[in-house]
């Protein structure tokens, strides 16, 4: 099982178009192969920042995911919807 924690960090103004993007996301990341779990948050008090929490089931699944064409659209909107190049951290559950 594979933990991922993406973050993605809004262009000044762009807080809401990116949320709009986001969203879509999530049911379709859901019904993949492999999928776990796929939940959006927001750090209390910050509107520009926006965490996924990921699980899959193993690492074929997540590199599937990335080839979705829902995932694609997403990557060609974010260059100017995000501040910086999205933070991904790979995580393995130690206990």
């Amino acid at each position: 099982m594979i933990r991922v924690v993406a973050t993605l960090v809004a262009q000044p103004g762009k807080e809401e178009a990116l949320q709009q993007a986001l969203l879509p996301l999530i049911d379709a990341t859901r019904q993949e192969a492999g999928c776990i779990a796929y939940e959006l948050h927001q750090p209390l008090g910050n509107t520009t920042e926006f965490v996924f929490i990921e699980t899959w089931a193993d690492q074929a699944a997540l590199e599937s995911h990335g080839k979705t064409p829902h995932i694609q659209q997403f990557r060609a909107l974010a260059k100017e919807l995000l501040a910086a190049p999205m933070q991904i951290s790979f995580l393995s559950k130690i206990y």
